[in-house]
């Protein structure tokens, strides 16, 4: 082979290697690009996969403990139901054990409550076997310028009386249930406060208008006062006899409560 096709073989081999060398080159760097590409992808798109799955450990352990902390309360609701209606039951039994003495001395000082809130002139309303013991009282009250009449009509109720004004417009209810019935909200902060690990919360003293009762709303065109009403007309504390040891609100002079008849004296007396 001469010299010339020699160089010319060696040239043509040379810009061949040339062109497959940038060929392969491109090719290399397109793959890289390629490669970077899916990778940066790859990485966004775990990065989204991680961030939804957090948003979605973040919400249900939100819903968990929600959930647990919303049953947590309604066991403690229960709780403080079931402690206040044990505070009813044993309530309730020391009524139904009650002396005749006792039950007196408690419709005299009920009934003596009513005058001063509903004014002398009222009918009362009692249970069935309560009726002697209120006949009793009223005669009493009676000699005290008192003009009370006992319903023929009887009051479902364990004890106590429900005085209507003369004109029936407004209606007091004085009996053991509603007495009792108005210690439920300091008894249920007096429980929530206990099963808090705190102490027992002192009462306070209501306001009219408070509680789970219609205030001084007609009902069939009369006016029937709430027990928080009548526990801010009141100035007594405790149900006398049937109820000792059961307080409502603020101290109670002991004479007075002894005598019902001396109690209305010293209300004209201060008039």
């Amino acid at each position: 082979m001469s010299t010339a096709a020699k160089n010319s073989l060696e040239k043509v081999a040379e810009e061949f290697y040339k062109e497959v060398t940038a060929e392969l080159e491109e090719g290399r760097a397109q793959a890289l690009g390629s490669l970077e590409g899916v990778g940066r992808e790859t990485t966004e798109a775990v990065a989204k996969i991680v961030e939804a799955g957090n948003k979605q450990a973040e919400s249900l352990m939100r819903q968990i403990t929600g959930s647990a902390e919303l049953r947590s309360r309604n066991l403690q609701l229960r709780a403080i139901e079931e402690a206040v209606g044990e505070v009813f039951e044993m309530a309730m039994a020391k009524v139904a054990k009650a002396t005749p003495g006792e039950s007196e001395k408690a419709i005299t000082h009920l009934l003596t409550e009513g005058v001063e809130f509903i004014g002398p002139e009222a009918r009362v309303g009692c249970s069935a076997k309560d009726k002697k013991i209120v006949s009793a009282v009223i005669k009493k009250l009676n000699n005290d310028s008192s003009k009370l009449t006992l319903d023929d009509e009887d009051v479902r109720t364990i004890g106590g009386v429900v005085l209507t004004s003369a004109d029936g417009t407004v209606k007091f209810d004085n009996t053991f249930e509603a007495r009792l019935e108005r210690l439920k909200p300091m008894l249920r902060r007096e429980v929530a406060g206990l099963l808090s690990g705190g102490e027992a919360q002192t009462p306070v003293k209501s306001k009219v208008g408070e509680g789970d009762y219609p205030t001084s709303e007609p009902e069939n065109g009369k006016v029937v006062m709430s027990p928080d009403e009548s526990i801010a007309k009141s100035p007594t504390s405790t149900i006398t006899g049937l109820a000792v040891g059961i307080p409502i609100k603020e101290p109670v002079d002991e004479e007075i409560q002894k005598s019902a008849a001396g109690r209305i004296r010293k209300k004209r007396e201060r008039k």
